[in-house]
């Protein structure tokens, strides 16, 4: 049996890789934005020392606390589950900054529409990609008519760019585009 890494010890142990993996991000955004513990402290209004408990020991963070460090320092967290293959946690876990490199080198996109635009699947005939398609032609077909009802407001706007945003998707997976009706 492989040796399993530190983090397989307990939920604790796992708990704290995730942990100290997020004060790292913190720390690495305190210094690019240039400030000390004592102005983070006076942003989040809170004590030097509360400051200092959080980077030093962060055992108990909550999203609530994660949420509030990463809009004071003008960033974004959230919480990734994944499948690595690794079911008995024998490598650890992935860095988070895997995963905010990758989101960057794939162009940031917002949502999945636009990482399906950028790094498409290519279906082949008789496929179950292929049968997916099927019915993704026919929903478009669908959102297409019921776009073409819509009048042009806000809310059609977003629309119209997510329906823009699937028909480059759909004509680089399946060789078909089907033109957004405006």
């Amino acid at each position: 049996m492989p040796k399993r890494h530190w983090t397989a010890e307990s939920a604790e142990a796992f708990a704290h890789k995730i942990a100290f993996d997020f004060i790292a991000q913190l720390e690495e955004r305190i210094e690019m934005l240039g400030i000390n513990h004592c102005e983070l402290a006076k942003r989040l209004g809170v004590s030097e020392g509360a400051v200092s408990q959080v980077l030093n020991n962060p055992q108990n963070l909550t999203l609530k606390t994660i949420a509030k460090y990463s809009r004071v320092l003008g960033i974004k967290a959230t919480v990734v589950a994944y499948d690595d293959g690794d079911s008995e946690n024998t490598e650890g876990l992935i860095p988070s900054r895997i995963f905010s490199t990758c989101w960057e080198r794939s162009g940031k996109p917002r949502d999945q529409w636009e990482v399906e635009v950028s790094h498409p699947v290519q279906a082949t005939s008789g496929s179950a990609c292929a049968v997916f398609h099927q019915g993704v032609n026919r929903t478009l077909r669908f959102v297409n008519l019921l776009h073409a009802s819509l009048t042009k407001s806000e809310s059609s706007s977003a629309v119209i760019r997510a329906l823009d945003s699937f028909s480059i998707w759909q004509e680089r997976t399946t060789g078909e585009r089907m033109p957004c009706q405006r």
